[in-house]
């Protein structure tokens, strides 16, 4: 368990001034690379897990060449209307 009290601050600026979002988190510089495994180019469909590297991988590409921080998620699902 862990506990931020130092978090409060940003917050209660955040929830005054909505743009402030922009300074205080990482809002304006993040992006997401999100997969299903399932059209992994050059490998087809070989999972979430399998797929993880080539997302961060990815993610990588965005950082090094772009200055964008990336999160990268992957969904064990391959209908798109459940994700």
């Amino acid at each position: 368990m862990a506990y931020t009290p130092g978090v409060t601050y940003p917050c209660l600026e955040i929830e005054k001034n909505p743009k402030d979002a922009y300074k205080y988190s990482a809002k304006g510089n993040l992006v997401a690379v999100i997969s299903n495994g399932t059209a992994v180019l050059g490998l087809g469909d070989i999972g979430t897990l399998a797929g993880k590297p080539v997302m961060e991988g990815k993610g990588l590409l965005f950082k090094v060449f772009a200055n964008v921080d990336v999160f990268d998620t992957e969904f064990d699902e391959k209908e798109q209307a459940n994700i």
